[in-house]
């Protein structure tokens, strides 16, 4: 087999090679940090969960994020671009491949980026995100590249090989194994490198790219192979041992989970190894191969962990949380993204903490950017974060009973969840009181980038003095109760276009609706009923429920169907339904906005339309489907 070198897109003599590939400038230059994947970091990470930026694409990211010595981050998604960041979250170029991009990028010395796509190419790229070259193996490539001290760079690919290629795009040599690699290589110091395949076994090859010795698993070896300071290589298998091997090919240790690994061990300064598993669980395992500690999330760990300098651990889970684990195992903390994370963190310089989701973006964790709004303030004024607005209009209490109408503005660059637990009422003793949710109007529902919605929350407290906003994400907004700002901020507003909706169709992946009619009655003008048809487009049955809608007025309140009236079943393919759904609203109400959002179809619908048109948002789908795509989807 030959690596193609397809093109020279730029001349490639302007760069130099550096004699020795050293990576102290550079905070984070390849998967796992270094290249025996030690997933040690020379800095602290971020002391709490703060979200310091969040950086979407049009595609989820499964790769991990790499940050050059210019602290710009790198990384790529399955939109097929490779993304530059910098540290202040906006876009300073993306490069584009032909096909999703898995592969975690690593930045040579001479600050090129080299990354493999699903499209079979390895592709080297300038600093200022120009192509460089770009060699074609003859399958995909999901495996990340690792570059030797001499420049090589070595990577596998699902044509069963590993490559080894010069810095210019010139093969060395190409050694095959008997399935996909998925594995990244891991390089000793004596030259070895070691790579995992899909044909259960672990490899050591010469750096001649002859075989030096196998060792044989019960199961497919995605995770990546980790190189200990005095030679002991360690690797996860699908057979749910994590190994450690002897630089001789022989056996050490095997220790079971009770899950596949498909994690890549760290290991920390004294010699503590961390891997996930399919059981849910970190592992912390002694040198020796006994169990230190175990940390369980709530899904698979399929994320690789990094080790900050002070010895705590960052690992995503499928459970959609990034964790800072303390070195006893303990709970430092968590940060919510929107979706399934498979990506590994990475550690700026600073302290941030980057990583991917299957949401599609990238989140960095750390000290805070400037931002335009206070996050204290009082009745009347705005306060804000990253990602929220909040204004409280007014707060009364009566009885023993506090009701405080708020407004909530969605300021970041998706789709928001806000819960009305996320807010507790503090009352003059310093009480805490957490909202009724039987009697509070503020409801949990997506909202979209930009838009509000606005209800009142009622606590069981005769004095206030408080209100506190807490998302799972670390967003903290205080409102002080007692006093009145004068004169008042503006009232943030929802996005509404007045007018019928009637004859609006909108087609989404799976699901196409259309608006029949919508009226209020004339018989009870707080009626508003709407008349909608359902096209099942997809192959499979799917269910309908008018539970998925609701309505928002022109001051962003929002509506739930009323249950007296219920429109619910199941679609088979083509099938198509029509039916009624029927919402009570205040009196003063004459337009509102109708919400359709599904997440088993992944449908967002919204009538009359937002700026951004449809938005069909990535939803829920079966841990199954999500794990028979990682990262072996045909396309």
């Amino acid at each position: 087999m030959k690596l193609l070198l397809l093109s020279l897109i730029l001349a490639f003599s302007i760069y130099t090679v550096a004699n020795a590939y050293a990576v102290e400038n550079i905070p984070w230059p390849m998967f796992k940090h270094d290249p025996q994947h030690t997933g040690q970091s020379p800095f602290n990470g971020s002391e709490e969960n703060t979200l310091r930026w969040r950086f979407p694409t049009d595609g989820r990211i499964q790769g991990s994020p790499v940050v050059g010595s210019d602290g710009t981050v790198y990384f790529g998604s399955h939109d097929s671009n490779l993304y530059a960041i910098g540290s202040n979250g906006k876009e300073k170029w993306h490069f584009p491949a032909k096909m999703n991009i898995d592969s975690t990028p690593a930045i040579a010395p001479d600050s090129i980026i080299f990354f493999g796509s699903w499209d079979m190419n390895l592709y080297a790229i300038a600093p200022s995100g120009e192509g460089i070259w770009r060699g074609q193996t003859h399958d995909r490539i999901s495996s990340s590249p690792a570059i030797g001290s001499d420049g090589t760079i070595y990577f596998g690919a699902d044509d069963k090989f590993l490559y080894a290629s010069s810095h210019d795009g010139v093969q060395k040599w190409s050694f095959r194994t008997d399935d996909r690699v998925f594995s990244t290589p891991a390089l000793a110091s004596d030259g070895t490198i070691y790579v995992g395949s899909f044909d259960n076994n672990l490899y050591a090859i010469n750096p001649d790219g002859t075989e030096k010795w196998r060792f044989k698993t019960n199961g497919f070896v995605f995770s990546s192979p980790s190189i200990a300071p005095d030679g002991t290589i360690y690797i996860g298998s699908y057979d749910r041992n994590v190994y450690a091997v002897y630089s001789n090919g022989t056996m050490k240790w095997s220790f079971p989970t009770k899950g596949v690994v498909q994690a890549s061990p760290s290991i920390a300064p004294d010699g503590t190894i961390y891997i996930g598993s399919h059981d849910n669980n970190l592992y912390a395992i002694n040198p020796d191969g006994t169990e230190k500690w175990r940390f369980t999330t709530g899904d698979l760990v399929v994320s690789s962990a990094a080790i900050d300098s002070d010895g705590t651990i960052y690992v995503g889970s499928v459970d959609t949380f990034l964790y800072a684990i303390n070195p006893d195992g303990t709970e430092k903390w968590r940060f919510k993204t929107n979706a399934r994370i498979f990506s590994s963190p990475a550690i700026g310089s600073d302290g941030t903490v980057y990583i991917g989701s299957v949401d599609g973006s990238l989140y960095a964790i750390g000290e805070p950017l400037e931002f335009n709004l206070p996050r204290t303030g009082s009745i009347n004024e705005r306060v804000g974060y990253i990602g929220t607005e909040m204004y409280v209009i007014s707060a009364n209490v009566q009885a023993n009973e506090v009701s405080i109408e708020v407004v909530i503005k969605n300021i970041d660059t998706s789709f928001r969840n806000f819960e009305p637990n996320s807010f507790t009422l503090i009352d003059a003793n310093g009480a805490e009181y957490e909202p009724d949710p039987e009697k509070s109007t503020l409801r949990n529902i997506r909202v979209q980038s930009n838009d509000v919605i606005r209800g009142t929350l009622f606590f069981e407290s005769n004095t206030a003095v408080e209100l506190v906003y807490q998302d799972v994400r670390g967003v903290k907004l205080n409102v002080d109760l007692t006093k009145t700002k004068n004169p008042p901020d503006q009232v943030p507003v929802p996005w509404l276009m007045p007018g019928s909706n009637t004859g609006k169709k909108i087609i989404g992946d799976k699901l196409e609706l259309t608006i029949l009619d919508e009226k209020f009655l004339e018989s009870d003008p707080q009626k508003y009923v709407i008349r909608i048809s359902l096209k099942n487009k997809s192959a499979d049955e799917i269910e309908y429920n008018q539970s998925f809608a609701y309505i928002k007025d022109t001051d962003g309140n929002v509506y739930l169907p009323d249950t007296s009236n219920a429109f619910a079943g199941t679609l088979k393919q083509d099938q198509t339904v029509n039916g009624e759904i029927w919402f009570t609203v205040q009196s003063n109400v004459s337009s509102v906005a109708f919400v359709y959002d599904d997440l088993a179809t992944n449908s967002y619908f919204v009538v009359p339309e937002f700026p951004l048109a449809i938005i069909a948002i990535i939803g829920a789908v079966s841990l199954l489907a999500v794990l028979s795509r990682f990262p072996v989807q045909k396309i």
